[in-house]
């Protein structure tokens, strides 16, 4: 992001489509590039006891102002759905694309017999304004996002699941700006 800065990047696309996640670490990482020190990336929550915590950037910033869109789809799962949850919730981006694939779940390994194992979910991801990674509805599991590449300049109406970075960086600031008033926000599952 540095160099780019220095060669004069004045927006940032981030095209989070199909990427299926990855460490929550990296994903708290990504989003502390672009909001304050100390800002909620991500809570989780389960049944047992002490299972909830709260995971907040840990470096300053190296931009708070550029703006940034990140696209998603069906296959951004996981990690991708917390960076882009956050930067949605912090609103420090612009969110394109379709639902993601909703995977915020914490996952624990124990051992079986035999040198078997068995991977448990104790307890969800959310994201700092709510909703669980992983909230499902009667439209399905995921996030659910307000602004189809279709929606905006550039995009071709046909393609709107597939919008390219070419046609979402040619968007017009007022999707971008942090301060946007009238910007469709992210639908919240439940």
């Amino acid at each position: 992001v540095l160099r780019l800065k220095a060669e004069g990047m004045e927006k940032l696309v981030l095209d989070l489509r199909g990427n299926g996640g990855g460490l929550m670490s990296e994903a708290i990482d990504i989003v502390s590039l672009f909001v304050p020190k100390g800002s909620l990336v991500v809570s989780q929550k389960g049944l047992a006891e002490g299972s909830e915590a709260q995971f907040k950037t840990k470096y300053d910033p190296i931009d708070t102002q550029i703006p940034i869109i990140v696209m998603v789809d069906s296959g951004s799962a996981s990690a991708s759905e917390i960076v882009s949850g956050a930067l949605q919730d912090l609103d420090r981006a612009t969110i394109c694309g379709t639902r993601t694939f909703g995977k915020g779940l914490v996952q624990s390994i124990r051992p079986l017999p035999y040198n078997g194992q068995l991977k448990v979910t104790i307890a969800k991801y959310y994201t700092p304004s709510g909703p669980s990674c992983a909230s499902s509805t009667t439209q399905g599991p995921g996030l659910t996002y307000s602004v189809p590449c279709a929606m905006l300049p550039g995009t071709d109406a046909r393609r709107q699941t597939s919008c390219s970075p070419h046609s979402c960086s040619a968007w017009d600031a007022r999707w971008h700006s942090p301060s946007r008033e009238g910007t469709p926000a992210r639908q919240k599952t439940t």
